[in-house]
């Protein structure tokens, strides 16, 4: 059950990006979906490094303002 939700998740996500992500499956004879949960890693740490640096970035725009009052 979990797994089923984590597609339904990541294909609503997917889809609304607008990309062709070659993780995602469709058995043509059962109609059946599926997620290739290896091909996540390297899409989930570049979005990790990203985040990080957008943090490091709020974080010191954060103690300029309160360097300002």
């Amino acid at each position: 059950m979990k797994k089923t939700i984590i597609c339904i998740c990541l294909f609503i996500a997917i889809d609304q990006a607008g990309v062709n992500w070659s993780g995602w499956s469709e058995n043509e004879s059962d109609g059946k979906q599926g997620v290739q949960y290896g091909a996540l890693t390297i899409p989930l740490i570049k979005a990790v490094q990203e985040l990080t640096i957008e943090i490091e970035k709020l974080k010191k725009e954060l103690e300029l303002l309160k360097e300002s009052k």
